[in-house]
């Protein structure tokens, strides 16, 4: 049945007010009980995680891998606790509303689905969508004749829970086959755990954390940074910087050396403390931090290969908080901050063993830092390798320029 719209006037041509006040009272007279023919919102979900790697791989990786896994969990999760199953209008938007006679405003283009009531509700879309968006590139819709994809299990919950300065995630769900030790090629050894820093090794400080955040911090307080100086001035400051005797961890020598930077980029010594506490904030802020490529899949690696997941490091932020953020799939977190010393002193290395339950001679420690990461896991009998992205330490025997050949250096299996 065809139906001419007059005037035809979109709901996105009228004000943000008017236009939520129509769709409130639109939406709920299109919530009836419905089945078959339509398709339910489980099975578009299913398509849509299994479609969005394949666009992502199409598109050329245009954005972090990060942020496609997460939407595929997104997915599989929320499909899987949905409430009351009613009819849907996949496609609410202001321009699909059309002022007409027989009633004051009606749907049009529906894309009818079967779900719960919120996948409805985004009525916001009619507020900001004024127009269709030019250049926006839509799911391919699913050919008539091909089935939805069975809804891919979700992945197990975990929780956080602090034990004495360590960080350990217990699975809800363990996996049987956890404690397994894998032979490692070669060796005569077993590996049942790997220990990774952080900073460096996992993640990079994000564009927030740049040259201009100095400078916008600096301009609040009226001063002119230099942000040419930038990369001389931490390069100075690295230098610089002094561990406490004792390997305790003191925050006073991060402020010192975010001071420094703060100097060298021709910043006024006199306001220098107060600006620094300022921008030290950004450091406390998991988003940003950006995790390198190849971190995901590689933990997964290990995942598939039994082994039990620690990350140690050295910094001023909450890494609990900074793990579950971005995801990372690991069993125990231990931070100098929790612990109270730095790397490279044996006590934090002994604390994420411990909670891991395993022998030093059965882990393996990987970081970027010669001093911190290697020669400090090391001295407790450990077995260290490199992380070299910038490929600084062409001398190092045991060194990786990216993570992904750390299972291959593990000597594990690949995956088939």
């Amino acid at each position: 049945m065809l139906e001419r719209c007059e005037p035809g006037t979109t709901l996105a041509e009228n004000g943000g007010e008017r236009a939520l006040d129509v769709l409130v009272e639109l939406l709920p007279r299109h919530w009836v009980e419905a089945g078959e023919p339509f398709h339910t919102l489980a099975d578009e979900a299913a398509w849509w995680s299994d479609d969005l790697p394949e666009q992502w791989e199409q598109s050329g990786r245009s954005i972090e891998r990060r942020l496609v896994d997460a939407a595929v969990d997104a997915l599989r999760s929320l499909s899987a606790s949905q409430g009351e199953q009613v009819l849907l209008n996949q496609d609410l938007h202001g321009d699909n509303v059309l002022a007409a006679e027989r009633e004051p405003w009606l749907l049009i283009d529906p894309k009818p689905l079967v779900g719960e009531r919120e996948f409805a509700g985004r009525a916001d879309r009619a507020l900001v969508r004024a127009r269709p968006l030019e250049g926006r590139r839509a799911l391919p819709p699913r050919p008539a004749d091909v089935r939805a994809r069975p809804r891919p299990g979700a992945r197990p919950r975990v929780d956080d829970r602090a034990d004495d300065g360590v960080g350990v995630r217990q699975r809800l769900q363990r996996d049987a086959h956890r404690d397994r030790q894998v032979a490692v090629g070669g060796r005569g050894v077993t590996l049942r755990a790997v220990l990774f820093d952080v900073d460096f090794t996992l993640c990079r400080p994000g564009p927030e954390l740049s040259a201009e955040r100095y400078a916008r911090i600096a301009a609040r307080h009226g001063i002119t940074l230099d942000t040419g100086r930038y990369d001389e001035a931490r390069e100075a400051a690295v230098q610089n910087l002094k561990r406490h005797p004792e390997l305790l961890h003191d925050e006073t020598i991060w402020h010192r050396f975010t001071e420094e930077i703060f100097i060298g980029m021709g910043g006024p010594e006199s306001l220098a403390s107060e600006c620094a506490t300022e921008i030290e904030e950004g450091w406390g802020v998991s988003e940003n931090f950006e995790l390198y490529e190849d971190v995901l899949p590689v933990l997964d690696e290990l995942r598939a290969a039994s082994l039990r997941i620690a990350v140690v490091s050295n910094g001023i932020r909450d890494l609990t908080e900074f793990v579950a953020h971005h995801a990372l799939d690991v069993d125990v977190i231990v931070d100098s901050r929790s612990h109270g010393r730095v790397k490279p002193h044996p006590t934090i290395f002994q604390a994420a063993l411990n909670a891991l339950g395993v022998a030093p001679g059965d882990a393996v420690m990987v970081g970027d830092s010669l001093e911190e990461d290697i020669e400090g896991a090391r001295a407790l009998g450990m077995r260290a390798i490199l992380v070299d992205r910038e490929e600084r330490h062409p001398e190092i025997e045991e060194r990786l320029t990216d993570l992904y050949g750390l299972p291959a250096a593990l000597g594990l299996a690949r995956p088939r």
